[in-house]
């Protein structure tokens, strides 16, 4: 793996009665992960593994960035286990799917944050809705018990990622 790319999903919709698993994004939601899409985009960002939540907020996040980055929305690959996981399933899932190239996970708080905080050199309190962690991995395999360097960037942040 050369790049491990951690997201939340963005804002969601609370003003209707869905279930957790089946609440929607946003407007602000759909524009907050297609401004993300882009600024990964713009960083010449490229996909080759996507993994995500089932829930319906983190499908849509990640469908929206995938258009933006043009990857195939087909080859997304959608795992129950990532609904709310736990930073420890987080990472086995990761680590399941890990090959060469960048490999993506979009899943949900608190263990998006933990996980971040796991792997970066540096401590975030929370990761905003739509936010992502860059890790440079390196062409070496990817170790659980290691520490990358990052950027870590949200959607009201007005300039470059800042580094974790």
């Amino acid at each position: 793996m050369s790049n491990l790319l951690l997201m939340r999903h963005a804002k969601s919709d609370w003003s209707q009665n869905e279930s957790d698993r089946e609440r929607p994004l946003k407007k602000r939601g759909r524009r907050d992960a297609q401004q993300m899409g882009q600024r990964l985009h713009d960083r010449q960002f490229s996909l080759q593994t996507l993994i995500c939540s089932p829930a319906v907020r983190a499908r849509e996040t990640a469908e929206i960035v995938s258009r933006v980055l043009g990857f195939d929305l087909q080859q997304i690959i959608y795992l129950d286990d990532l609904y709310l996981a736990s930073p420890d399933t987080l990472l086995d899932e990761i680590q399941a799917y890990a090959t060469t190239g960048n490999l993506m996970a979009v899943g949900h708080n608190p263990g998006m944050t933990s996980l971040v905080n796991r792997l970066a050199s540096g401590r975030i309190d929370n990761m905003p809705t739509a936010a992502y962690a860059l890790f440079e991995i390196g062409d070496g395999l990817f170790e659980a018990g290691s520490v990358y360097p990052a950027s870590i960037d949200f959607p009201a942040n007005p300039g470059e990622p800042f580094a974790a």
